[in-house]
């Protein structure tokens, strides 16, 4: 497990970095319109939202939170989605609903445990400078603390999923966009293998 996760987890982590002035650009769109319209960006496009970030000097804010989001979700998912697949393999076969159940599983514990970050970052792609001129937030440690301190406080009757803000959502999209892929990954290689082409009888 150790070895297949980090084998996941450090190339999702750098390509976390290099998609991060992408999804600032990605997450200021969407966020537009719940901002007054004298504090809004008014991006274009991809490439003006990109210039803009450029220009500004923030396309590489959050990088390091949208990185841990990415390593954390695909470093843990891939074991324990492998582990139940095979284990489960070995009682149902090759049947239809094995894998997208096996899937439903992984996904749910990649998005938990890489929702707190996925949501700094958006905080830090979005958040605007405040009346005197401060940012709210400094770092992407300032951030967690932050919310951690203030937004999961038992004694201010919060807890702390607070960090799980939106996790339905982000579960779908996850799950969905990962399913597809699986189904499309599937059809390509359909005509080289099946999947019980390697299980010999006596193996077990």
């Amino acid at each position: 497990w150790p070895a297949e996760c980090m084998a996941n987890a450090i190339p999702a982590f750098i390509l976390g970095f290099l998609s991060n002035p992408f999804e600032i650009v990605y997450n200021r769109i969407v966020a537009e319109q719940l901002f007054p319209v004298n504090n809004r960006r008014n991006y274009t496009g991809l490439v003006d939202g990109v210039t803009k970030c450029l220009s500004e000097g923030v396309l590489m804010r959050g990088a390091f939170a949208t990185a841990l989001s990415y390593g954390i979700f695909f470093g843990s998912i891939s074991p324990i989605y492998d582990f139940l697949k095979e284990y489960y393999y070995y009682f149902f076969g090759p049947t239809d609903w094995l894998r997208p159940a096996c899937l439903s599983v992984a996904t749910g514990v990649g998005c938990y445990l890489s929702l707190p970050f996925e949501n700094i970052k958006t905080r830090m792609h979005t958040m605007s400078a405040l009346p005197d001129g401060r940012l709210p937030y400094t770092s992407v440690w300032d951030c967690f603390f932050k919310i951690w301190n203030y937004e999961c406080n038992y004694k201010k009757y919060s807890n702390l999923h607070a960090f799980h803000t939106s996790f339905v959502p982000y579960y779908l999209r996850c799950y969905i966009t990962l399913l597809m892929g699986i189904q499309i990954s599937d059809y390509a290689f359909r005509k080289n293998y099946q999947e019980d082409d390697f299980i010999e009888d006596g193996d077990f």
